[in-house]
């Protein structure tokens, strides 16, 4: 059986709204337990940054749209756009962006 790549917008009739539905996402590696891509030092990430942004490298989206499938029991629409990964900070131990202070928040 071949893979589909599935990237599309679908109307869920019960919440009202369009959704995303991507399996784009299924192809990233799983690192290992104890691994963080995102520590300070790690490849891309590098060292002296308190902020930093980098292009998501296994995006929900794609900036050329994937031809929706047709389906009967619902309505689909093309999925496109950028994803991008934000690190607010390079500490491990916050919980939410409220745990950080003022300024910390400011660079954010």
């Amino acid at each position: 059986m071949e893979y589909r790549k599935v990237q599309e917008l679908r109307w869920d009739p019960t919440l009202g709204e369009w959704i995303m539905v991507s399996n784009i996402r299924d192809l990233r590696p799983w690192q290992p337990e104890n691994f963080c891509p995102f520590c300070p030092g790690a490849p891309e990430t590098g060292f002296g940054w308190d902020t930093l942004i980098l292009k998501n490298r296994y995006p929900m989206l794609s900036e050329e749209p994937i031809p929706p499938g047709k389906y009967v029991f619902y309505s689909t629409a093309p999925s496109y756009g950028k994803c991008y990964v934000v690190i607010e900070t390079p500490k491990h131990d916050v919980d939410d962006i409220s745990d950080l202070d003022y300024t910390e928040i400011y660079r954010v």
